[in-house]
């Protein structure tokens, strides 16, 4: 398993795709939604106007008077190539207006390297990119915490009270929404925030097929009796999630060696563990 963050692509960008860039590219369009990501970076980079499929391409308001020179061709550009079909698709696309055109993924894989002018990186097997993991179809096999990633962490102190219950139902804020159904939902709240949490779950159309919530009473006895990795494992490896998106690098760490499973901590952005089935990203 793979896992790039914004960090990784810039610096992959920078130092391995840039230098192998033609000078004649006077516009670059990205894929919607994800290569617009690197398709921004790279027009920036090389003073290219920056388009999307679909749309009117544009230079940022500093150079908004200036020229394209005659004779440039366009960048096509995806974060990853995968099978290689949707860049065929938008290379199809571009050919039907008639724009003459490199195309280039920043991560391309064996199979469709051959299809591309330029790539970064081939990057077969599973893989995980910082940008994109709340909304490709390899999420619904993923295992979600919930504070911390799903909502911001609360900020008020659980002791079984009316606070912490207002707190969670209506004062925590979204941080990354599943975009897709997801496996689980697996959290150390108790069992006895299941409304407030299930209210605040369809208030932002965050859809799972289980919400698994510590068992014990109170919250003290919750802190006394349950370990909340050894909670998040067992469930984890119950359900076999492909993968674990957890809120906290420490957690994280335990989890991913307890599991023998590869977990995504959103505290550093950094994947733990690894030897793990293809995601399908």
């Amino acid at each position: 398993m793979r896992f790039k963050s914004l960090s990784n692509l810039s610096v992959d960008i920078q130092v391995k795709l840039l230098p192998q860039l033609p000078r004649d590219v006077g516009v670059v369009y990205g894929i919607p939604r994800s290569g617009m990501i690197p398709a921004t970076i790279i027009a920036t980079a090389i003073g290219a106007k920056l388009g999307t499929l679909g749309g009117a391409s544009y230079f940022g308001s500093r150079q908004k008077h200036r020229l394209l020179p005659a004779g440039t061709k366009a960048l096509l550009v995806d974060d990853s190539s995968h099978t290689g079909k949707a860049m065929a698709a938008a290379s199809a696309a571009l050919r039907r207006e008639r724009v003459d055109h490199y195309t280039c993924a920043v991560y391309a894989h064996t199979d469709s390297s051959s299809g591309l002018d330029f790539y970064a990186e081939v990057l077969d097997g599973g893989r995980i990119f910082q940008w994109n993991f709340t909304g490709v179809k390899a999420t619904e096999r993923f295992c979600w915490d919930m504070d911390g990633v799903i909502c911001t962490n609360p900020t008020v102190f659980d002791d079984d009270g009316d606070g912490y219950r207002n707190h969670i139902l209506n004062e925590v804020r979204p941080l990354y929404l599943p975009q897709v159904m997801v496996k689980a939902i697996v959290t150390n709240r108790l069992e006895r925030w299941r409304s407030e949490t299930e209210t605040w779950l369809r208030r932002y159309g965050v859809q799972y097929r289980e919400l698994l919530m510590q068992p014990w009473p109170t919250a003290a006895e919750r802190r006394q009796k349950s370990s909340a990795e050894e909670f998040k494992v067992k469930h984890f490896i119950d359900r076999d999630g492909s993968i674990f998106i957890e809120s906290h690098d420490r957690q994280a760490e335990t989890i991913a060696a307890l599991s023998r499973r590869p977990v995504l901590s959103v505290e550093s952005m950094q994947l733990f563990g690894g030897e793990r089935v293809e995601t399908g990203l």
